[in-house]
Protein backbone atom coordinates (compact mmCIF):
# COMPACT_ATOMS: atom_id res chain seq x y z
CA UNK A 1 0.00 0.00 0.00
CA UNK A 2 1.30 3.64 -0.77
CA UNK A 3 0.95 6.85 0.88
CA UNK A 4 0.77 10.01 -0.54
CA UNK A 5 3.35 10.70 -2.89
CA UNK A 6 3.91 14.22 -5.04
CA UNK A 7 3.52 13.90 -8.53
CA UNK A 8 2.97 17.08 -9.90
CA UNK A 9 4.27 20.64 -8.40
CA UNK A 10 3.64 24.21 -9.49
CA UNK A 11 0.53 23.01 -11.72
CA UNK A 12 -2.51 25.95 -12.67
CA UNK A 13 -3.30 24.33 -15.74
CA UNK A 14 -5.63 21.28 -17.32
CA UNK A 15 -4.37 18.07 -16.13
CA UNK A 16 -3.65 15.56 -19.71
CA UNK A 17 -1.85 13.02 -18.37
CA UNK A 18 -1.91 9.45 -17.28
CA UNK A 19 -0.92 9.33 -13.08
CA UNK A 20 -0.39 5.79 -13.28
CA UNK A 21 3.11 4.60 -13.97
CA UNK A 22 2.36 0.96 -15.32
CA UNK A 23 0.14 -0.83 -18.30
CA UNK A 24 -2.72 -1.80 -17.36
CA UNK A 25 -1.36 -5.72 -18.79
CA UNK A 26 0.96 -5.89 -15.86
CA UNK A 27 -1.63 -5.73 -13.20
CA UNK A 28 -3.24 -8.96 -11.25
CA UNK A 29 -6.59 -9.62 -11.95
CA UNK A 30 -8.85 -7.84 -9.82
CA UNK A 31 -10.32 -4.14 -8.15
CA UNK A 32 -8.34 -1.57 -7.98
CA UNK A 33 -9.03 1.89 -6.54
CA UNK A 34 -6.87 4.72 -7.39
CA UNK A 35 -7.14 8.06 -5.45
CA UNK A 36 -5.67 11.39 -6.63
CA UNK A 37 -5.13 14.48 -3.75
CA UNK A 38 -4.91 17.63 -5.51
CA UNK A 39 -3.49 20.41 -2.66
CA UNK A 40 -2.32 23.89 -2.26
CA UNK A 41 1.55 23.63 -2.05
CA UNK A 42 2.68 22.82 1.59
CA UNK A 43 -1.08 22.24 2.73
CA UNK A 44 -3.65 19.76 3.88
CA UNK A 45 -6.04 21.96 5.45
CA UNK A 46 -7.85 22.38 2.01
CA UNK A 47 -7.77 20.10 -1.08
CA UNK A 48 -9.84 18.06 -3.85
CA UNK A 49 -9.92 13.66 -3.36
CA UNK A 50 -10.69 12.22 -6.63
CA UNK A 51 -11.71 8.68 -6.57
CA UNK A 52 -11.83 5.95 -9.47
CA UNK A 53 -12.11 2.34 -9.31
CA UNK A 54 -11.22 -0.07 -12.27
CA UNK A 55 -11.71 -3.96 -12.75
CA UNK A 56 -8.92 -5.93 -14.30
CA UNK A 57 -10.69 -9.37 -15.34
Amino acid sequence: MAGVETWVKSMNGPLDVNPLRLPAVDLSPGTYTVYLLVTPAGRLDSYYLGMASLVIP
